[in-house]
């Protein structure tokens, strides 16, 4: 395990405010969505006997029932990227815990002994998603063991590495490490949608210790789960100078959970319980330049030295700049990685090997920007789509030709008033335009036009668009085709190869290379066939819907 670092005191309040800010904007999009929550634990206690956080807590907790949960969940990309995002399991491949979090965008909080696990980290709040349990007492005590061997499933990747396990525990838990953690999450499904608001069961965090034993011992037939109406019954509470929800009848709750709630611990107790290993209250500040100049002959040349691991960004760094009305771009480390926004895509470059904080910051990038497709060489997508779940991952191969084709020249170039009827034709194929919307692809196409000078050559019959190909990228000494595709009416009879041969002779004619992005196997396989060879393999990142 890596040394535990101590926050000093003014570090220590500084989170806890960040954490703050979480809150308020966790709070806005609840009340604006009529969705119930309540501070729980810590927090609650914080916020009875110090009108705030408890000095020595280190993260605050949320409790929901579960369709109220549910409903936040479905909601979530409505928080403010630039402050927070929500993070589980079903959105972060590598997250191992059955309750969820808010995490503060730009930071970094390595809990110490977990430095192995991928998971996206950042100062955090505990969001814990209340159901159903039993109603008898014995199928309570089932069902909390039960549970606990879950829970322990999921630990295992962390106490496998445990400095603080015996040698004996570090082995059974590297044995049930080993169990795929989906097993344990199709486990907990089935146990959320039993939970309903209106039954009369008891409720509790299942993935969670029982909170009525994990600091006081309550009776068997209460200790297990609590009652609905503390998460349904609820007023506001002064909170660090804030409104927030909590349970009306905090005394109850509170007794429940601590006994003597209103007495302060001995000092030697007053600890924070997440100990932290690495921590970064700003990683955009420590790792992160944003280019605000259109021109940057240092950054260009960076690109020129590996033309094709993007082509885009490099042509469209060429053409708009570092900055501009469409165009921002972030360079990571030093000249490590160029991320690169044009409209709501991103290209990535990378200029070296990139460490977990560099990554990091990536990450949150994308966050807070949600890019609609994400472009650049497979290692680097790949890493990326390892973690996070929110994208589909297409790879695929950059493509180039020599030699022009015989041609029966029935293509002509697209005019303006054509280029609506292009966007509509890629928007509808899911595989080509399906991260575009219409106007947007449109917009941006004849954008590419104006100040480019890129071409788009169609094939039509009676004002009907029959096959399309397109300039997407102009350079001197190549230029990339994008947006190949048939009408499916015209499918199978040889218009896709017609258009696509008279864009390339075009450009060959021009004394420049052709080169063409191709993620489908079916297609790099017909492109070969018309004499088309590989130049290096890519992928890109386009966001589920």
């Amino acid at each position: 395990m890596a040394e535990v670092k101590e926050l000093t005191k003014k570090e220590f309040r500084q989170m806890q405010l960040m954490q703050l800010e979480m809150l308020i904007e966790f709070d806005r999009v609840c009340r604006k969505n009529n969705i119930r929550y309540t501070i729980f634990g810590g927090t609650l206690l914080g916020a009875v006997r110090h009108k705030g956080y408890i000095p020595w807590d280190d993260d605050a907790d949320i409790a929901m029932l579960r369709e109220d949960y549910e409903k936040f969940v479905k909601i979530s990309d409505e928080l403010d990227p630039k402050i927070c995002y929500f993070q589980d399991n079903k959105n972060d491949p590598n997250y191992r815990w059955g309750y969820s979090k808010l995490r503060r965008t730009n930071t970094l909080y390595v809990r110490a002994g977990q430095e192995h696990i991928k998971c996206r980290t950042g100062f955090f709040i505990d969001i814990f998603p209340m159901d159903d349990i039993p109603k008898s007492t014995i199928g309570q005590i089932l069902n909390d063991m039960y549970l606990f061997c879950l829970r322990k499933i999921l630990y295992a990747e962390v106490g496998k590495c445990s400095d603080s396990e015996s040698f004996i525990k570090r082995k059974w838990y590297s044995l049930l490490s080993k169990i795929p953690k989906e097993f344990v999450y199709k486990k907990y499904e089935k146990l959320f949608n039993k939970s309903r608001n209106d039954s009369s069961n008891l409720v509790r965090c299942l993935s969670y210790p029982a909170t009525g034993k994990l600091y006081t011992k309550n009776s068997l037939k209460t200790r297990y789960g609590m009652p609905k109406k503390w998460f349904t019954d609820l007023c506001e509470y002064d909170f660090e100078g804030v409104k927030l929800y909590g349970t009306k009848d905090y005394d109850t709750i509170l007794k429940y959970i601590y006994n003597d709630y209103m007495k302060l611990p001995p000092e030697d107790k007053r600890n924070p319980h997440a100990p932290v290993s690495k921590y970064s209250f700003n990683l955009k500040k420590d790792l992160v330049k944003e280019i605000k100049s259109k021109k940057n002959k240092d950054l260009l040349e960076i690109l020129e030295k590996d033309i094709f691991q993007n082509i885009y960004l490099y042509i469209d760094a060429k053409v708009y700049g570092f900055n501009g009305e469409n165009v921002k771009t972030y360079v990571i480390g030093n000249n490590k990685a160029i991320v690169y926004k044009y409209y709501n895509s991103a290209q990535l470059f990378i200029n070296g090997k990139l460490n977990d904080e560099e990554l990091a910051i990536i990450m949150d990038l994308i966050e807070e920007n949600r890019f609609e497709m994400i472009s650049g060489v497979e290692e680097i997508i790949n890493n990326i789509k390892s973690r996070t779940n929110i994208y589909k991952m297409s790879k695929g191969v950059l493509m180039t030709k020599k030699k022009k084709e015989k041609t029966e020249f029935l293509a002509k170039i697209a005019e303006d008033k054509d280029y609506n009827s292009i966007a509509k034709l890629i928007c509808a194929d899911e595989n080509i335009g399906g991260h575009y919307s219409v106007e947007s692809l449109k917009d941006q196409l004849l954008e590419r036009k104006h100040t480019k000078g890129c071409k788009n050559f169609i094939i039509e019959e009676k004002s009907e668009l029959i096959a399309h190909a397109g300039i997407y990228a102009d350079d001197e000494k190549f230029d990339v085709i994008g947006g190949v595709i048939t009408n499916p009416k015209y499918r199978g009879k040889g218009y896709g190869k017609k258009v696509l041969d008279e864009t390339s002779n075009a450009i060959i004619k021009d004394g420049k290379k052709p080169v063409l992005f191709c993620y489908d196997e079916y297609l790099i396989k017909w492109y070969e066939s018309m004499g088309w060879k590989t130049i290096l393999s890519c992928a890109k990142l386009e966001r589920k819907k």
